[in-house]
């Protein structure tokens, strides 16, 4: 497939995302036809670090749990509460049966202009899947069909992919030139999976040679992490819309 080289407008990402309103796309339809939506907000650290996302029960507004399905509800409900309790947006939880993986890019956008750093565009340039803008603007989520048997998370290469136990924030912000539908996409995964084993090999390179690790120090859970997700899963050829109990 050839590259997509498309320029992204930054004015025509809505600030803030519309999550009442998300775009009319297949990908978008295939999440809505899904009961495993929360809402959620920013809530802010006193030190000024990053804010994070936590998720929130759309029947009552309390806290939700990623592993329970009753804390979970439909589109409609998530948008409702957001929208009632003032919230940042919604969100989908990916579970076991669903079929679905997502991608996340991180710190590799630039919020004011729309560029893309090179590493990231290599990604995106596969054209394997829907691809949307993050929150925040800096980031870049891609989900896929088919299911990963375990997580992977490198935050010095900034690269991480859930199949199951995390919500994905939904923002509808689609980038251009990437299909509208989610798709199969192991090619996204291979290379990000190569991403990862390159960094995880530097690391043992600096270590044998007594040199200081580059970034975050690599946990035994990261490292096991790493060994069991496998490229073929993303081939599956169908998403299942059954709701979930």
């Amino acid at each position: 497939m050839a590259a997509l080289h498309f320029t992204f407008d930054p004015a025509a990402v809505p600030r803030p995302c519309n999550f009442s309103d998300l775009p009319d796309l297949p990908a978008i339809a295939q999440l809505k036809a899904r009961r495993q939506w929360v809402a959620w907000k920013y809530v802010y650290r006193d030190d000024g670090g990053k804010p994070t996302k936590p998720p929130f029960q759309p029947a009552s507004g309390l806290p939700a749990s990623h592993s329970n399905p009753r804390h979970w509800g439909t589109y409609d409900e998530a948008v409702a509460r957001a929208t009632r309790s003032r919230m940042s947006g919604v969100g989908y939880v990916l579970t076991s049966d669903d079929e679905l993986t997502g991608f996340d890019l991180d710190n590799c956008r630039d919020p004011d202009t729309g560029e893309i750093e090179a590493w990231a565009q290599e990604i995106v340039d596969l054209g394997e899947t829907y691809c949307e803008v993050s929150p925040s603007e800096t980031g870049l989520r891609l989900i896929a069909l088919g299911k990963v048997t375990a997580s992977l998370k490198r935050d010095p290469v900034n690269v991480e992919i859930y199949g199951t136990q995390r919500y994905l924030t939904i923002t509808g912000w689609h980038v251009p030139g990437t299909p509208t539908e989610i798709r199969p996409a192991p090619r996204t995964l291979a290379a990000l999976q190569a991403r990862v084993g390159a960094f995880d090999a530097e690391q043992e390179r600096r270590k044998g040679a007594g040199q200081s690790a580059i970034g975050i120090p690599i946990t035994e859970q990261n490292q096991s992490l790493g060994t069991r997700v496998s490229a073929p899963s993303l081939n599956r050829e169908r998403v299942r819309h059954s709701t979930a109990t």
